[in-house]
């Protein structure tokens, strides 16, 4: 508590006697706004949230053709003992919501169960995460993938297939890849290797699983469109060459490969 003295004046002498000090005036603590924000954000950033909703390994939306049954959240700050409460459906049927309460948090931040299926092709769902006594999450929605797309077509206007004589081998080579108008081709995998990993997942610390996105490995492209083209530009090898070329859906399955033989 912060105390106040009234300043000398022309008629009070500057160094006046006890009995004539002026009487000493208490003023409340002034609570500062800013020091007020200050802790009231401090306390919110320490409070337990969950973030970062995956199913099967991906972000909301995608499209899983993997452990569509795993649901996972991370959860920033958590408490002891903390738990997170899990809720799904499809979107046909929300009568059939399925509710798995009290799912530890691992000592990584992210609780993740399995639900129960099956989880048949084309069939959409939603799910919603929330924190015991603590209103249910906005829904994330997914949609299961089993089935994959077509082969593609692949052409070159500068080598010609092995059955039509050698091209030339003093520049890159250019291919078209075609999904044929099938929307279920997003885009394609290629390279000169027969056998490629494909889409990856990873069961990390504490079992959390996480898939990359289809696209993001080398040797693969996007279509310009759902089923659309798409023009690559390769080094091809010396002599008799191959190129291994498959369709690659929006939740990464892939097709069988096409063949593009050619000679340098």
């Amino acid at each position: 508590m912060r105390r106040l003295f009234a300043p000398p004046t022309s008629a009070s002498p500057a160094f006046a006697t006890p009995a004539l000090a002026s009487p000493a005036v208490v003023v409340p603590a002034v609570v500062v706004p800013a020091v007020v924000a200050l802790v009231l954000a401090t306390t919110a950033a320490a409070r337990p949230s969950i973030m970062d909703f995956r199913n099967g390994g991906l972000p909301c939306a995608a499209t899983v053709h993997t452990h569509p049954d795993r649901l996972a959240v991370r959860v920033l700050e958590p408490e002891p003992h903390q738990t997170v409460d899990f809720a799904l459906w499809p979107q046909d049927n929300p009568d059939e919501r399925i509710e798995r309460p009290a799912v530890p948090v691992t000592p990584s931040g992210v609780a993740w169960t399995s639900m129960p299926g099956p989880f048949p092709h084309g069939r959409a769902y939603s799910w919603h995460a929330r924190l015991p006594g603590v209103p249910w999450s906005p829904p994330c929605h997914y949609t299961v993938d089993t089935v994959p797309p077509p082969h593609p077509a692949v052409t070159s206007p500068n080598y010609q297939p092995a059955s039509s004589g050698p091209s030339p081998a003093d520049e890159p080579g250019v291919f078209v890849l075609d999904g044929g108008g099938n929307p279920d081709v997003a885009g394609f995998e290629y390279g000169f290797e027969e056998e490629t990993p494909g889409q990856t997942c990873q069961v990390q610390a504490y079992d959390e699983l996480v898939c990359a996105e289809p696209f993001s490995a080398p040797g693969t492209i996007r279509a310009d469109s759902p089923g659309g083209r798409v023009e690559v530009r390769v080094e091809p090898p010396g002599g008799f060459a191959q190129l291994y070329v498959r369709s690659v859906d929006p939740g990464g399955l892939r097709s069988e490969a096409v063949v593009y033989e050619f000679i340098t």
